[in-house]
């Protein structure tokens, strides 16, 4: 369980670069003018999907080795 704790946690830290980096899209065009990211798409809902998903994730993964863990005590 340890282990999976462990690998868990550098995960949420590439989660929290992805959302990170969200923040800070930009776009290079064929001309090499830079888009960023406007309003028409809605970044906070992008951004509570990914959440919502890795806590789902998350709670499942740590689940399976918490039985695990359990029986090796």
């Amino acid at each position: 369980y340890e282990n999976a704790s462990a690998w868990m946690r550098s995960a949420e830290k590439d989660k929290d670069d992805v959302l990170r980096a969200l923040e800070k899209t930009e776009f290079v065009n064929k001309d090499g003018s830079i888009e960023k990211w406007n309003g028409d798409t809605n970044k906070e809902d992008i951004k509570k999907q990914i959440e919502e998903g890795f806590e789902k994730f998350k709670t499942n993964f740590l689940s399976k080795f918490e039985t695990d863990g359990d029986s090796n005590e």
